[in-house]
């Protein structure tokens, strides 16, 4: 049987590449090594494997068409493009963008096609649904290490994910349309592969970690995943979703002379605009419309609640404690957590300001500018908020220790509520699903402070310890590495982290 197999799903392989025959067709990928702890692993890889047909023309503010079978053999020995997203000051980081961008990235053991089928974990990236990319991922280290299929995918990004005029003429959430059906092909494909359709976990961080909490809630990914992993953010974040969106797309539509009206001509036109011409009016409209407040916390471009993906609010449907989203979401085996300096990103939005972040934040900054534009934004705009903050958050000791109360704000209001609100509406009720926290504390000697007063492990922190872009220097962050990815795989592979 197992020669069989072999045959069956393994066609051919040379010193570089390796030849599978699936569902949709012949696949040529790249056979390679990798070496850890000077130790080698062989591994295959299956890059810009399409899922979708180009979102382009028509099809640009609509939810993704399935690709279907290709023809020939596909060349999947090269990446393919990010999706469309602002410019930022490095272009050799993400050289290459388009709207054509709809491919996964495949990474297995070399093992794989075995009687034994391998769990699967499908990583959805972060970046403010607005930057990222699925290559930007190298998958190889926990695929080896965990005995595991690694896929990373793209999905669309800001305005060409999310752009939405609230109501049925663009409703939105193209992007997480994209990462379901992504999802929907790994189920239905990763079978020629060697992964196991009954084992199969989505995990991301940051915005992927919000897209994660907002999949989780959608009862119809029922079967496609069993677990769930969710870092550094949650579907009933307050940040997880816009509530400017119909406001900035009125701002986009001016932009480019379209009609304001936000009808049915309105996306005519703009299906009718270049992608570089739209990217460049939605980045514009987008700083137009956080400037109307002092401190912005709102993403522009994000999830919306459409009728469909998102019937309700991911707050609302964890306060109700039931129904069909409810049910789901306690369907699953899931880790939430975060690391414990995860407001380090109000940190960013104050290098924006010029902000003399080294210096410190004192009570006067944190309560006179910082907070009045937290009610405005999600409280309807209820002062008395900003001054129970205020006094919960303000300390009269020294300016590091009030400096580190105002990142905590930041990181308890939108990453520690909402993960432990999850946590605790996850592990109610009759159930047999695990339900697991983390938490990463502390810097270790191979990363250093952003400032002298911030000590502790900051936002998207354990990234690189899942996914090492670049050779981890200390003993200690090595190790690090092995542990995390031992939890996660073994949680993939088992529900359970040991």
């Amino acid at each position: 049987m197992l020669v069989l197999l072999v045959l069956l799903f393994r066609l051919a392989q040379s010193d570089n590449t390796v030849t599978f025959l699936t569902g949709l067709g012949k696949i040529t990928g790249l056979s390679s090594t990798v070496n850890i702890n000077n130790v080698s692993y062989n591994y295959h890889v299956f890059k810009r494997v399409p899922f979708a047909k180009p979102p382009i023309g028509d099809l640009r503010f609509k939810e993704p068409v399935p690709h279907g079978m290709w023809s020939g053999t596909l060349n999947a020995t090269t990446f393919g493009p990010s999706c469309m997203q602002p410019p930022i000051n490095d272009p050799t980081v993400i050289p290459d963008v388009s709207e054509d961008c709809l491919f996964l990235n495949i990474y297995t053991p070399e093992s794989s096609i075995t009687s034994v089928k391998k769990s699967v974990m499908i990583w959805i990236h972060g970046g403010g649904y607005n930057f990222g990319q699925g290559m930007g991922y190298p998958g190889e280290y926990m695929s080896v290490l965990g005995d595991v299929i690694i896929v990373t995918i793209n999905y669309r990004l800001g305005v060409f994910g999310f752009f939405s005029t609230t109501d049925d003429v663009a409703p939105g959430n193209y992007g997480l349309w994209d990462q379901k059906l992504a999802i929907k092909w790994v189920h239905d494909n990763i079978d020629s592969f060697g992964g196991d359709q009954k084992s199969i976990t989505i995990f991301g961080e940051s915005a992927g970690g919000w897209s994660v909490g907002l999949q989780i809630l959608n009862p119809t990914n029922k079967g496609l995943f069993q677990r769930a992993i969710a870092q550094s953010g949650i579907g009933n974040s307050l940040v997880a979703l816009s509530p400017v969106a119909r406001s900035t797309a009125v701002r986009i539509a001016n932009a480019l002379n379209c009609s304001d009206s936000l009808s049915d001509i309105t996306m005519e036109c703009l299906r009718n605009r270049t992608a570089t011409e739209l990217s460049k009016a939605s980045f514009k409209a987008a700083n137009q419309q956080l400037a109307l407040y002092e401190f912005s916390f709102i993403i522009a471009y994000a999830p919306v609640i459409d009728g469909r993906f998102l019937t309700d609010h991911p707050v609302k449907m964890m306060n109700s404690l039931n129904g069909s989203s409810i049910d789901f979401f306690r369907s699953l085996d899931v880790i939430i957590g975060a690391c414990e300096g995860e407001g380090s990103l109000l940190m960013g939005n104050l290098f924006s300001k010029h902000y003399n972040i080294s210096a410190g934040i004192p009570s006067s900054y944190l309560c006179d500018h910082i907070l009045p534009s937290f009610p405005v934004q999600f409280y309807n705009n209820n002062t008395r908020i900003v001054s129970a903050v205020c006094k919960k958050y303000k300390t009269t000791e020294s300016i590091e220790q009030q400096s580190m109360q105002a990142i905590n704000f930041y990181g308890d209001a939108f990453f520690y509520s909402p993960a432990i609100q999850s946590l605790n509406v996850h592990s109610r009720g009759n159930h047999i699903t695990k339900t697991f926290q983390y938490m990463i504390q502390r810097l270790i000697n191979d990363q250093s402070n952003m400032v002298p007063w911030f000590k502790e492990a900051g936002h998207g922190y354990e990234v690189i310890y899942l996914f090492p872009w670049k050779p981890l220097a200390s003993t200690e962050a090595k190790e690090l590495s092995k542990i995390l990815i031992l939890y996660w795989t073994n949680f993939a592979k088992t529900g359970y982290v040991l």
